[in-house]
């Protein structure tokens, strides 16, 4: 018996150091695969196209009366304060009263008229530019209000409604913001529709065929979910594992979006015991 004690230490003295780390290795990844077969867990997501939406659509902004756009202020995207002139224009019946349809620049300071804007918000599109002519019943630029209540509109097909749930947590990720740095935003299912919504329908909810055309993939049957974005206390969404602090985050209605839904978590372990 000693003889044999005595053999096997000297067999383990003559094993080479690189064959100890490489044995201790092959241990450690065995004890943590079997970690995580019984203790471990595999999340099964559902991943969407969404775009941020707002309880009160857009607004067309239309000129007082028909004239002529000297100058433009704003663009999409822009954010405007309520009372802020969108565009410069100068009245069609003011050009046709004067000599030659020539003004000076001094008395187009004072004839100009201003289209402005009705509320505090971001300029989602604008149909003028410079030199445009514009009649009455034209709208001239459509804004958005600054609503704290955002929410992300998505679409799924009937086969995956059964998965769905409402309260179920979803992980937002802004095409926007698309690098790792810029983080993402959470929140929760709030609505699941039963029935199929047709694209002109959802335009109404939605506003433009644009944000309609992102949301919509194709022509097949398509049932709406709403996600109610997690906000603080002032109403600002919550975002997670943005170190990029520089970057300007705005979630701003017609963000298009993925959004990824955890349908299911279970253990390894399950693979291994299922009949």
């Amino acid at each position: 018996m000693n003889d044999v004690k005595k053999d096997t230490d000297v067999a383990l003295k003559h094993i080479p150091l690189g064959k100890w780390f490489l044995l201790t290795g092959i241990v450690f990844c065995v004890i943590a695969l079997f970690v995580w077969i019984f203790f471990g867990e595999i999340t099964s997501t559902l991943s969407l196209n969404g775009v941020v939406a707002i309880d009160k659509l857009p607004e067309d902004v239309y000129m007082g009366e028909a004239g002529y756009v000297i100058r433009q202020n704003y663009w999409p995207g822009d954010w405007i304060n309520k009372g802020a002139p969108i565009y410069d224009y100068i009245p069609e019946t003011v050009l046709n009263s004067e000599q030659d349809g020539v003004i000076s620049p001094e008395s187009m300071k004072h004839l100009k008229k201003e289209v402005l804007a009705p509320y505090d918000g971001y300029v989602v599109n604008t149909y003028l530019t410079k030199g445009d002519k514009c009649s009455l019943m034209q709208p001239a630029a459509s804004v958005a209000p600054a609503d704290k209540s955002r929410k992300i509109v998505a679409m799924v097909r009937d086969y995956e409604l059964n998965i769905l749930k409402l309260g179920m947590n979803v992980r937002v990720k802004l095409e926007a913001y698309p690098n790792d740095e810029d983080g993402y935003i959470t929140g929760k299912i709030t609505y699941i529709g039963d029935s199929f919504i047709p694209k002109e329908q959802l335009k109404e909810y939605l506003g433009t065929d644009q944000i309609v055309n992102a949301v919509m993939e194709d022509s097949q049957e398509n049932f709406m979910v709403i996600i109610t974005v997690d906000s603080d206390e002032k109403g600002n969404p919550i975002w997670y594992d943005r170190t990029n602090k520089e970057n300007n985050t705005d979630v701003r209605y017609g963000m298009v979006c993925n959004v990824e839904v955890a349908t299911m978590t279970y253990n390894p372990s399950m693979f291994l015991f299922r009949q």
